[in-house]
């Protein structure tokens, strides 16, 4: 009995040391925030990414994947921040990574001369990647048919105007009203059918 209690004593002490280690350690926190993240638990994969920011060694890929994260849940700013502290200069994979992400984040909110240059940067590092030159295409499209210039809108700033955009916030709130009202009957309906 005693025997075994050694032995397994002498065997934690020796997992907890290779968990020391420090790439073991990163590897081993990015294999489980991948998993919760795939998993969709995002509150435990964004704990677990943020122990992989701690180590040194890891630090980038943390980052990196909290901004995958952040993406996953629309929070776009936080995404592109995380990928800011995540740029490494000797780690091109991470870096195309990173550049591609930023151009889908930048298209996807209407910013399109931003997300092509995020493109060229990826095809810069990666000339061969198909997904990249594809977006960089369309983020180019985009740009082209898009006014650049939205200084040269103009419009008609009179008092019918300011009486038409009153009488519509008016017709909205009236709306809005008939919803909540007919949201909180519904409530009181269902509760009533449950008894």
């Amino acid at each position: 009995m005693g025997r075994n209690f050694l032995i397994c004593l002498l065997m934690s002490l020796m997992f907890t040391f290779f968990l020391s280690c420090s790439n073991i350690r990163a590897m081993s926190l990015m294999a489980i925030g991948n998993y919760e993240y795939i998993r969709g638990d995002y509150q435990g994969a964004i704990s677990t990414y943020y122990n992989l920011v701690d180590d040194k060694h890891g630090a980038a890929w943390g980052y990196y994947n909290l901004g995958i994260v952040y993406y996953s849940l629309g929070e776009y700013e936080s995404s592109l921040r995380m990928f800011s502290y995540a740029k490494r200069d000797n780690d091109f994979f991470l870096n195309f990574n990173i550049n591609y992400n930023e151009g889908i984040i930048y298209y996807n909110q209407g910013l399109y001369r931003k997300a092509e240059m995020a493109f060229k940067e990826a095809l810069r590092i990666n000339p061969a990647s198909y997904n990249a030159k594809y977006n960089l295409e369309l983020a180019i499209i985009k740009k082209r048919t898009i006014p650049d210039d939205l200084n040269n809108l103009s419009v008609n700033r009179s008092q019918n105007f300011i009486e038409n955009n009153e009488n519509f916030l008016r017709y909205i709130e009236g709306l809005e009203r008939v919803l909540w009202v007919t949201s909180v009957e519904e409530k009181t309906v269902s509760s009533r059918e449950d008894w």
